[in-house]
Protein backbone atom coordinates (compact mmCIF):
# COMPACT_ATOMS: atom_id res chain seq x y z
CA UNK A 1 0.00 0.00 0.00
CA UNK A 2 2.75 2.53 0.74
CA UNK A 3 4.14 1.97 -2.81
CA UNK A 4 0.74 2.75 -4.39
CA UNK A 5 0.48 5.89 -2.26
CA UNK A 6 3.92 7.08 -3.39
CA UNK A 7 3.06 6.42 -7.05
CA UNK A 8 -0.17 8.40 -6.75
CA UNK A 9 1.68 11.29 -5.13
CA UNK A 10 4.28 11.38 -7.96
CA UNK A 11 1.56 11.21 -10.62
CA UNK A 12 -0.34 14.07 -9.03
CA UNK A 13 2.76 16.22 -9.17
CA UNK A 14 2.60 16.02 -12.99
CA UNK A 15 -0.95 17.36 -13.24
CA UNK A 16 -1.51 21.11 -12.72
CA UNK A 17 -3.85 22.28 -9.98
CA UNK A 18 -6.57 22.99 -12.54
CA UNK A 19 -6.77 19.27 -13.22
CA UNK A 20 -6.09 19.62 -16.93
CA UNK A 21 -2.89 18.32 -18.50
CA UNK A 22 -0.66 20.95 -20.03
CA UNK A 23 0.94 20.78 -23.45
CA UNK A 24 4.67 20.49 -23.74
CA UNK A 25 6.32 23.85 -24.34
CA UNK A 26 6.92 24.62 -28.00
CA UNK A 27 10.53 24.25 -29.06
CA UNK A 28 12.15 27.44 -30.23
CA UNK A 29 13.49 27.25 -33.77
CA UNK A 30 16.62 29.31 -33.04
CA UNK A 31 17.52 27.72 -29.73
CA UNK A 32 20.79 25.85 -29.87
CA UNK A 33 21.59 23.35 -27.18
CA UNK A 34 23.91 24.74 -24.56
CA UNK A 35 27.04 22.61 -24.34
CA UNK A 36 27.88 21.27 -20.93
CA UNK A 37 30.76 23.04 -19.26
CA UNK A 38 33.93 21.03 -19.55
CA UNK A 39 36.51 20.99 -16.80
CA UNK A 40 39.52 23.22 -17.30
CA UNK A 41 42.16 21.49 -19.38
CA UNK A 42 45.36 20.69 -17.59
CA UNK A 43 48.59 19.63 -19.19
CA UNK A 44 49.24 15.94 -18.74
CA UNK A 45 52.29 15.15 -16.66
CA UNK A 46 55.44 14.44 -18.62
CA UNK A 47 55.92 10.71 -18.83
CA UNK A 48 59.39 9.53 -18.01
CA UNK A 49 61.27 7.62 -20.67
CA UNK A 50 61.37 3.86 -20.32
CA UNK A 51 64.05 3.03 -17.79
CA UNK A 52 64.04 6.51 -16.24
CA UNK A 53 63.06 6.51 -12.57
CA UNK A 54 59.51 7.81 -12.04
CA UNK A 55 60.81 10.10 -9.30
CA UNK A 56 63.81 11.44 -11.23
CA UNK A 57 63.05 15.03 -10.11
CA UNK A 58 63.54 13.97 -6.49
CA UNK A 59 66.90 12.26 -7.00
CA UNK A 60 70.02 14.11 -5.84
CA UNK A 61 71.73 16.36 -8.37
CA UNK A 62 74.84 15.02 -10.01
CA UNK A 63 77.97 16.32 -8.27
CA UNK A 64 79.42 19.49 -9.73
CA UNK A 65 78.76 23.15 -10.47
CA UNK A 66 77.95 25.25 -13.51
CA UNK A 67 80.71 27.41 -15.02
CA UNK A 68 79.74 30.12 -17.53
CA UNK A 69 82.03 31.66 -20.12
CA UNK A 70 81.63 33.86 -23.17
CA UNK A 71 84.14 33.58 -25.98
CA UNK A 72 82.62 35.11 -29.13
CA UNK A 73 80.96 33.82 -31.18
CA UNK A 74 80.11 31.32 -28.43
CA UNK A 75 78.88 31.39 -24.88
CA UNK A 76 78.60 28.24 -22.87
CA UNK A 77 78.03 26.74 -19.49
CA UNK A 78 79.85 23.60 -18.44
CA UNK A 79 78.73 21.36 -15.59
CA UNK A 80 81.30 19.43 -13.60
CA UNK A 81 84.22 19.79 -11.21
CA UNK A 82 85.64 22.76 -13.12
CA UNK A 83 85.41 24.57 -16.45
CA UNK A 84 87.99 22.11 -17.84
CA UNK A 85 86.76 18.96 -16.04
CA UNK A 86 83.08 18.71 -16.94
CA UNK A 87 80.48 16.09 -17.85
CA UNK A 88 77.97 18.26 -19.74
CA UNK A 89 77.94 21.52 -21.64
CA UNK A 90 75.31 23.78 -23.14
CA UNK A 91 76.67 26.11 -25.82
CA UNK A 92 75.22 28.98 -27.83
CA UNK A 93 76.55 29.76 -31.27
CA UNK A 94 75.27 33.29 -31.78
CA UNK A 95 75.92 33.45 -35.53
CA UNK A 96 73.58 30.53 -36.26
CA UNK A 97 71.19 30.82 -33.29
CA UNK A 98 71.96 27.23 -32.33
CA UNK A 99 72.14 25.81 -28.82
CA UNK A 100 74.16 22.61 -28.48
CA UNK A 101 73.72 20.14 -25.64
CA UNK A 102 76.89 18.09 -25.19
CA UNK A 103 77.57 15.05 -23.02
CA UNK A 104 81.20 14.03 -22.50
CA UNK A 105 81.62 10.53 -23.97
CA UNK A 106 84.27 8.53 -25.79
CA UNK A 107 81.54 6.89 -27.91
CA UNK A 108 82.25 7.60 -31.58
CA UNK A 109 78.83 6.80 -33.07
CA UNK A 110 75.55 8.76 -32.96
CA UNK A 111 73.50 8.00 -29.84
CA UNK A 112 70.03 8.91 -28.61
CA UNK A 113 70.11 11.66 -25.99
CA UNK A 114 67.06 11.77 -23.77
CA UNK A 115 66.22 15.07 -22.10
CA UNK A 116 63.75 15.27 -19.23
CA UNK A 117 62.46 18.55 -17.84
CA UNK A 118 59.52 19.24 -15.57
CA UNK A 119 57.17 20.16 -18.43
CA UNK A 120 58.73 18.48 -21.48
CA UNK A 121 60.70 15.44 -22.51
CA UNK A 122 62.30 14.56 -25.80
CA UNK A 123 64.78 12.21 -27.39
CA UNK A 124 67.23 13.72 -29.89
CA UNK A 125 70.19 12.26 -31.75
CA UNK A 126 73.56 13.26 -30.36
CA UNK A 127 76.42 13.27 -32.86
CA UNK A 128 80.08 12.64 -32.00
CA UNK A 129 81.98 15.92 -31.84
CA UNK A 130 85.43 16.84 -30.65
CA UNK A 131 85.20 19.54 -28.02
CA UNK A 132 87.98 21.89 -27.04
CA UNK A 133 88.83 19.69 -24.06
CA UNK A 134 86.78 16.49 -24.32
CA UNK A 135 85.10 14.29 -26.88
CA UNK A 136 81.36 15.00 -26.85
CA UNK A 137 78.09 13.57 -28.05
CA UNK A 138 76.17 16.72 -28.94
CA UNK A 139 72.69 17.60 -30.18
CA UNK A 140 71.84 20.95 -31.75
CA UNK A 141 68.57 22.77 -31.12
CA UNK A 142 67.23 26.02 -32.55
CA UNK A 143 67.50 28.82 -29.99
CA UNK A 144 63.70 29.16 -29.77
CA UNK A 145 63.03 25.44 -29.30
CA UNK A 146 60.42 25.05 -26.50
CA UNK A 147 62.52 22.26 -24.98
CA UNK A 148 65.12 24.88 -24.02
CA UNK A 149 62.45 26.90 -22.21
CA UNK A 150 61.36 23.75 -20.38
CA UNK A 151 64.97 23.13 -19.30
CA UNK A 152 65.43 26.72 -18.14
CA UNK A 153 62.25 26.86 -16.06
CA UNK A 154 62.31 23.28 -14.82
CA UNK A 155 61.71 23.07 -11.06
CA UNK A 156 65.20 22.69 -9.77
CA UNK A 157 66.65 20.24 -12.29
CA UNK A 158 66.59 18.51 -15.63
CA UNK A 159 68.02 15.15 -16.68
CA UNK A 160 70.28 14.09 -19.56
CA UNK A 161 70.56 10.46 -20.50
CA UNK A 162 72.91 9.09 -23.18
CA UNK A 163 73.55 5.38 -23.77
CA UNK A 164 76.86 4.25 -22.32
CA UNK A 165 77.08 7.15 -19.84
CA UNK A 166 75.73 7.83 -16.38
CA UNK A 167 72.46 9.79 -16.32
CA UNK A 168 73.02 13.38 -15.23
CA UNK A 169 70.54 15.18 -12.96
CA UNK A 170 71.51 18.81 -13.51
CA UNK A 171 70.38 21.87 -11.56
CA UNK A 172 68.56 24.56 -13.58
CA UNK A 173 70.77 27.40 -12.47
CA UNK A 174 71.06 30.84 -14.05
CA UNK A 175 74.03 29.80 -16.20
CA UNK A 176 71.73 27.56 -18.26
CA UNK A 177 69.21 30.34 -18.84
CA UNK A 178 71.97 32.82 -19.65
CA UNK A 179 73.37 30.62 -22.45
CA UNK A 180 69.89 30.13 -23.93
CA UNK A 181 69.18 33.89 -23.76
CA UNK A 182 72.55 34.66 -25.39
CA UNK A 183 71.24 32.95 -28.54
CA UNK A 184 67.94 34.78 -28.74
Amino acid sequence: MPLALAAAFLLSACIPASGEPTAAPAASVNTAPVPAASPAATAPPVAAFPGAPANWEELPSSPGDWFYASRPPYSYAAFGKSEQDFAFTIRCERTTGTVSLGRVSAIATPQPMRILAESAARAVTAQPRQGSVERLLAADLAAHDPLLDAIAISKGRFAIEVAGTETLYLPSWTEVTRVIEDCR
